[in-house]
C-alpha cells in the first residue's frame, strides 16, 4: 500500500444507514481500527490508502461522498495512531469500510473505493469520427409515415429517431438513458 499524496487518487465513499447491528464489533475485519465510547462507536476493515497526518484533511476533502443518511458522524475517515515519540511515523490510513452506530441506536455503513477517473494527460482522444445512417432516407421515410399512421390510432404525440452508427478511433463513454429512468453508461469500442 503506498502513501496517498493530495492529488494522486479518486476515490468515492457511499454512506447508507443499516440495522442497528447491537454489536458493531461483528464489523470489523481486516486491518480494522475501532473506536467506541458512550454508546458511540465505529469500526473499520480494509485499507484504501496511508495517509501522512498533515495531509488527512485534505486527503477527506478530495473524497466524493454520496451520503444517504445525513447522519452525524457519518462518511469517509482517516483512522490511525499517532506516534509518542516524535521521530517514529504516524499510522494513518483511510478505511475501505466504515460501519458507525449513535447512541439512539442508529447505524451506517461507508464504503470507500476508487472510482472511475479519466487523468486529461492519460485521455486517449479521438482524432476522427464518422456517423453515418443506418437506413436509407428513402426506406426511412416509408417507415416513419407507416408508423405515424399506425400510431396515430393509439397515441396523441409520438417521437421517432433514426437509427445512427457512430465510429470512433478510440472508444468513448457515452451515457444512455433517454428512454430509461436511470441513466447506463455504455462505452462504444472502435
Amino acid at each position: 500500500m503506498t502513501t496517498a499524496a493530495v492529488t494522486d487518487f479518486s476515490w468515492r465513499a457511499t454512506t447508507r444507514e443499516i440495522d442497528d447491528p447491537n454489536d458493531i464489533l461483528d464489523y470489523l475485519g481486516p486491518d480494522g481500527f475501532t473506536w467506541i465510547k458512550n454508546g458511540f462507536g465505529f469500526v473499520t476493515a480494509g485499507r484504501i490508502t496511508r495517509v501522512e497526518p498533515e495531509n488527512a484533511l485534505a486527503v477527506l476533502s478530495q473524497i466524493a461522498h454520496d451520503d444517504l443518511t445525513e447522519l452525524v458522524g457519518s462518511g469517509p475517515l482517516v483512522v490511525g495512531a499517532l506516534p509518542f515519540a516524535a521521530d517514529e511515523p504516524a499510522e494513518l490510513f483511510v478505511p475501505a469500510r466504515i460501519v458507525g452506530r449513535n447512541a439512539n441506536g442508529r447505524a451506517w455503513m461507508t464504503e470507500i473505493e476508487e472510482a472511475p477517473s479519466w487523468p486529461a494527460d492519460e485521455l486517449n482522444r479521438p482524432t476522427t469520427f464518422s456517423v453515418t445512417g443506418g437506413t436509407p432516407k428513402p426506406l426511412w421515410d416509408k417507415a416513419v409515415t407507416a408508423a405515424l399512421a399506425a400510431a396515430k390510432t393509439m397515441f396523441s404525440t409520438r417521437q421517432f429517431a433514426p437509427v445512427i452508427s457512430i465510429k470512433s478511433t478510440v472508444p468513448l463513454p457515452v451515457m444512455v438513458g433517454r428512454l430509461s429512468p436511470s441513466p447506463k453508461p455504455i462505452n462504444l469500442t472502435p
